[in-house]
């Protein structure tokens, strides 16, 4: 339920095994970084109205905002006619990457792209550091950077660390050259063992096997059997038959490498028969319908009886520390799919073969490892991806900041965070969220249509807004830091693969034990993943923001960029989800985070009247090159959240404004006024380059964001000081008649 303010797409959420890899990170940022500080060289076709005011563009202290300016601003185009390309047209030409197919690039995306630079050099640093946490994240990730170089020297491979694991339970079936007895399978007994042996992290069998749910607005874990598609999303009804066959071929060359690195001959195992039922199960698998909805509840007895041909106490005991048997023997409450899906998966484990379950549980154990084993493991990898998904390129060392991040979020957010000025950025950063806060309330208030008690109600939320710069104490504390990871300090300097399945052991026996312990989910570790850095989030469970550190660096922000740019960059972000709190899912949420229904049928109805002006404005959009439209309703969220944003945001920029003192009011830079800055500042995120076809990718993948040029020129149309700022005429394509809004 979390809200993203970025709806570009970064890297694939569909592929497998959930795996997120940017391409050619360091090159990119650096790219960045050297075109913006370039000198200007463009010439000012657009001639501003209010030029001849004065002007500060000469002063040194603005001149990185200056040289951004003008590697972004395309004065070739009239602001007023298209403010999107007028902002983003160069910007657009200047960033000379070369996008892979369905790829595109954003300043999210160089920023994202700057940190994990910046991240990945602390990592690799041999700088010694008094944080306990912080020399074992480092050992950690150069570990598993070193850990190829090893094997190639050692001659010991890291896929023999995998099948060896495998062997130290039995045979696989698939690659053995000895006959599995299927007639001694007890499939409720060694089902339930296999299950365990091999569910050793959080990336493998989610579709058929139990785990524990620590949601925020939860006191204590939950056991939950809910499926999880993410791991195969492109096994689905419509599986093409050419996808069918790069399936096959991605296990066969699998199965030859393997069998090569192993000593296994080949041609004398069951291999092509084999993967060949285990893609038909997979199917079968997947074409079950997904169940949705709220999540009945069983007993854990109830669902040794009736679910999946599974003892799962048994399952459980085995994978749970002993700490944690006693709640399991007390029969605890689990949440389960649907009737349907419990019968629909009975029947398709019912009708598969012992061999066919086997060899599908241990294929997917070998799946979890293949982006940490050897370059050519993770380039087979890298091959099947891009014949069904966005291709991705399996950087190592990317690969392995993902892994620490995963592991070690809170010491690799405390480098960060010690690393940057963050006396200075918290404070400035905190004074305007509390100036977008108060505007707010102060437009409900000012609100024409808004009866007393409505306008009391939605005050009353507002000021229940709770927010935090992700910036935690614990992070300059080094006795909290290395409290976290104690169980750890015995890990360092062992080799990767045993260092990486001795903390996948430990992570589990702490996820098990919040069954047992009511603790609140450390906030580093609510937003979890790569895209944890540059975002920002409103959930209305807690009626809180949060925003984490890397958002707040340039361009979004920078202590040297003007204040009334500021307000625009770090105010509309915030405006933005301030404004979830009341769109069209936040609205059902009081100031508490407790869904119910706190307002009156005479109120919604007028709200969803003014909501359907911004659905009927986004339907009329018509995009010619696709023959398609936008999608008002799949928007609408967070079209109310950027055309509200942007207002409070303005607010609280005009209340800063009327407290500077005479000339400062006026004072321009680069040509551009106080208000005309806040507006590119309000906008600058949004800029976009896209390979081919990203665009109908985005229109065509459920994206709840409309496209970046709509996201941007919409909204300013909406906005009416956006006109009188650009002094536009009354006929200009960005100066309609009729403006949408809510409050």
């Amino acid at each position: 339920m979390s809200r993203d303010i970025d709806g570009n797409l970064l890297s694939s959420e569909k592929s497998l095994l959930n795996i997120h890899f940017t391409s050619v990170a360091a090159a990119r940022s650096m790219l960045f970084v050297l075109l913006v500080l370039l000198p200007r060289t463009l010439s000012h076709d657009y001639i501003n109205p209010c030029m001849d005011s004065p002007r500060i563009e000469d002063s040194p202290k603005f001149s990185k905002f200056t040289d951004y300016l003008n590697y972004s601003l395309n004065y070739k185009v009239d602001p007023c006619e298209d403010f999107y390309q007028f902002l983003c047209g160069n910007w657009i030409a200047n960033t000379n990457d070369t996008l892979m197919n369905w790829e595109q690039l954003s300043p999210f995306r160089q920023m994202s792209d700057l940190y994990e630079q910046k991240q990945r050099k602390e990592l690799a640093s041999r700088e010694q550091s008094k944080s306990r946490a912080i020399m074992q994240a480092r050992s950690f990730y150069n570990s598993c950077v070193q850990a190829e170089e090893e094997w190639n020297l050692s001659g010991v491979s890291g896929v023999k660390y995998v099948m060896g694991k495998i062997k130290e339970f039995g045979i696989f079936p698939m690659l053995s050259e000895e006959p599995f007895d299927e007639a001694h399978f007890n499939v409720n007994f060694d089902f339930t063992w296999l299950l365990a042996y091999f569910n050793h992290n959080d990336t493998v069998l989610h579709i058929i096997v139990p785990r524990i749910e620590s949601l925020r607005y939860w006191t204590k874990a939950k056991i939950s059997l809910h499926p999880e598609r993410s791991l195969f999303s492109f096994m689905k009804n419509d599986f093409t038959r050419n996808l069918q066959r790069t399936f096959n071929e991605f296990l066969l060359r699998l199965m030859k490498l393997i069998a090569a690195d192993t000593g296994v001959n080949y041609y004398k195992t069951n291999a092509p028969p084999d993967i060949l039922d285990l893609r038909i199960f997979m199917q079968k698998l997947h074409a079950i319908p997904m169940s949705y909805g709220s999540s009945p509840t069983m007993n854990l007895s109830e669902v040794d009886e009736t679910v999946y041909k599974v003892n799962w106490t048994e399952y459980l005991l085995l994978t749970a520390p002993p700490t944690v048997h006693s709640f399991i023997a007390e029969d605890p409450p689990v949440l389960a799919p649907s009737k349907e899906y419990i019968e629909s998966l009975n029947k398709v484990l019912n009708e598969t073969a012992p061999r066919t379950l086997t060899n599908y549980v241990m294929v997917q154990y070998i799946l979890s490892w293949l982006p940490r084993l050897e370059k050519k493991y993770r380039d087979l990898l890298e091959w099947f991806i891009a014949n069904h998904d966005v291709p991705q390129r399996l950087n190592r060392s990317e690969m392995c900041f993902r892994l620490t991040n995963e592991h070690y979020r809170a010491a690799v957010l405390a480098m960060y965070a010690r690393s940057i000025p963050t006396e200075i950025i918290r404070p400035l950063a905190e004074t305007i969220i509390r100036a977008i806060i108060n505007g707010f309330k102060e437009e409900i208030k000012e609100n024409k249509w808004m009866d007393k008690a409505f306008k009391k109600a939605v005050i009353g939320k507002i000021s229940r807004i709770t927010w935090i710069i992700l910036d935690h104490d614990l992070f300059h504390n080094n006795t909290a830091l290395d409290e976290l990871y104690v169980a750890h300090y015995g890990l360092t300097n062992q080799p990767f693969l045993d260092m990486l399945e001795k903390i996948t052991h430990i992570r589990k026996t702490e996820t098990f034990l919040k069954l047992i312990t009511e603790t609140v989910e450390p906030v580093w570790e609510q937003y979890g993943g790569y895209k944890f850095g540059v975002n920002a989030y409103y959930n209305p469970f807690t009626n809180n923001i949060e925003i984490p550190l890397p958002i707040l660096q340039f361009p979004i922000f920078d202590e040297s960029f003007p204040r009334s740019y500021l307000y625009g960059s770090v105010g509309h972000i915030i405006g933005h989800e301030i404004s979830h709190s009341l769109d069209v899912t936040g609205r059902n949420y009081d100031g508490n985070g407790k869904k119910r229904v706190w307002w009156k049928n005479e109120w919604t109805k007028e709200y969803d009247k003014r909501t359907h002006c911004f659905v009927k404005q986004y339907d009329n959009v018509k995009i010619p090159l696709f023959n398609i439209s936008l999608n008002g309703t799949l928007y609408l969220g967070e079209n109310i959240a950027d055309n509200e944003g942007i207002k409070i945001a303005h607010r609280a920029f005009k209340k800063y404004l009327a407290k500077l003192e005479g000339g400062l009011k006026s004072e321009h830079v680069d040509g551009f006024t106080q208000d005309q800055l806040f507006i590119l500042g309000s906008s600058q995120a949004w800029c976009r380059k896209r390979a081919e076809f990203t665009m109908y990718a985005e229109l065509d993948g459920g994206d709840p964001h409309p496209p970046s040029e709509y996201r941007v020129d919409i909204v300013l149309k909406n906005f009416a000081p956006f006109a009188n700022a650009f002094h536009c005429s009354p006929k200009a394509g960005m100066n309609p008649k009729h403006r949408c809004s809510i409050w």
